[in-house]
């Protein structure tokens, strides 16, 4: 045997400890993978823990004037943010089932209830409201309003309002004039989808306690 050469065991022992470093090293990776993937789950579990929402996302170009129907959307599940109170829901849908988009909306933008309008007002009839609110800016005629109720319990105590016409169109204002005139009172013609008429004239005759809301401009 010359100098410097291996005998045959030995060269097999080296072979046999180099392989067994080489799994050695390949469990340490795989092991810190799994732990690595363990701590980003964990991290996603913690989130959603703390509360997630559903969202109404388009899945394809939408154009305004056009119903939303279910194949044109999908509810997508993230973790809770103050943000996202903006945006519809998975409920959303069915709120809005008889409205259009009074805007274009394109694929994978986010859908707020401001982005819905009614179809037309040729089916709307007018009613005579009552209010007492003074005169603020927004109470004149053309200006888009929430028409809010609220059916009273006893005496001067009326239950949760909720809104029974979103979007209702002001046409015309009257303000109480002379001796009587307290800067308060108006009377408000709006126009409202004729679905809406049955609710509203049992509101009135029923007392219910009646408020208006503008609607904000679509950003």
């Amino acid at each position: 045997m010359t100098a410097g050469a291996v005998s045959k065991p030995e060269n097999i022992r080296m072979k046999t400890r180099n392989l067994r470093m080489t799994r050695s090293r390949s469990r340490i990776s795989i092991g810190l993978l799994i732990v690595a993937g363990s701590v980003l789950a964990a991290h996603f579990a913690i989130d959603f823990q703390q509360g997630s929402r559903s969202v109404l996302v388009a899945s394809e170009d939408l154009f305004e004037g056009s119903l939303v129907s279910k194949e044109s959307v999908d509810v997508i599940e993230l973790a809770e943010n103050p943000a996202l109170a903006l945006y519809l829901g998975s409920e959303g849908l069915s709120a809005t089932s008889e409205l259009v988009l009074s805007r274009s909306v394109v694929a994978g933008e986010f859908l707020r209830r401001e982005d819905f309008a009614e179809p037309s007002l040729r089916n709307d009839s007018v009613v005579s409201i009552p209010l007492h609110v003074g005169k603020p800016q927004w109470l004149e005629p053309g200006r888009i309003v929430q028409l809010w109720v609220a059916p009273p319990t006893e005496e001067n105590l009326f239950s949760a309002p909720f809104v029974l016409s979103p979007e209702a169109l002001i046409s015309r204002v009257s303000y109480e004039e002379g001796f009587a005139a307290d800067g308060v009172s108006s009377r408000v013609d709006v126009q409202v989808p004729n679905r809406h008429i049955p609710s509203l004239v049992h509101a009135l005759a029923n007392r219910y306690f009646i408020h208006l809301s503008p609607v904000s401009p679509t950003l």
